[in-house]
């Protein structure tokens, strides 16, 4: 079986208590194409937080400076719906969508102090197929329910030549997080106890992990 390689897309920054780049990821193992997470767009700068992109940050850019069709994308799985992970779906015509029913469910109807992180109709126009809990999409791609940040939360399992990769997008935003011990939670959050054994589990079902806000991932033009 073909491993995944990895392809970190930088679209973007965020600024909450300090910057942190948008990331997306391109995998392919020769075969099958797959986003995980699709990021923000401009508007979203001016609608929902600091947002800002340099040019050639926006996902139409990155595909194709990658010469990559957005048409040829047949797997787009979403971490979770926070609009900075989700918000150019629409690109891809012919891919599948993943992601947690419970994140799903939640998304549509947030408690009124989080709707901010939530677009209501871009959630709804995207065709989903819902997930309970762990489950494997391809060989040698799955995703592991964490929870936690928000309450479907989903890190990506790929297979790669290094082992089994975890990108754990806002689960875990960066590497000083997992480093830490005990591992530390994010400081954005729908259940901590949920959080906590999240990262139990997580630790068992990966070999590295990728994390989701961290300009040291963008050092690399592909992983591992």
């Amino acid at each position: 079986m073909a491993k995944f390689k990895i392809y970190p897309l930088h679209l973007g920054r965020v600024i909450r208590s300090e910057e942190s780049p948008v990331v997306a990821f391109y995998l392919t193992d020769g075969k099958n194409h797959v986003m995980v997470d699709t990021g923000g767009t401009p508007a979203d700068g001016v609608s929902k937080m600091p947002y800002y992109q340099d040019p050639g940050q926006t996902m139409e850019e990155k595909l194709a400076e990658m010469y990559i069709d957005p048409a040829t994308i047949n797997i787009v799985i979403n971490s979770h719906l926070h609009w900075d992970h989700m918000s150019n779906n629409h690109l891809f015509p012919n891919a599948k969508f993943y992601v947690q029913r419970a994140e799903y469910l939640y998304a549509c109807a947030p408690v009124p102090t989080q709707k901010w992180g939530f677009d209501l109709e871009r959630i709804i126009s995207t065709d989903w197929i819902l997930l309970d809990g762990d489950e494997e999409i391809i060989d040698g791609l799955s995703v592991l329910f964490v929870g936690g940040h928000t309450p479907g939360s989903q890190c990506i399992l790929v297979d790669t030549e290094k082992g089994t990769c975890a990108l754990t997008c806002d689960f875990i935003t960066k590497y000083a997080q997992w480093e830490h011990e005990p591992k530390l939670a994010g400081d954005i959050y729908t259940n901590i106890i949920q959080y906590y054994w999240g990262l139990k589990k997580l630790e068992k079902a990966c070999d590295y992990i990728i994390p989701g806000h961290n300009y040291e991932v963008l050092k690399h033009t592909v992983l591992p």
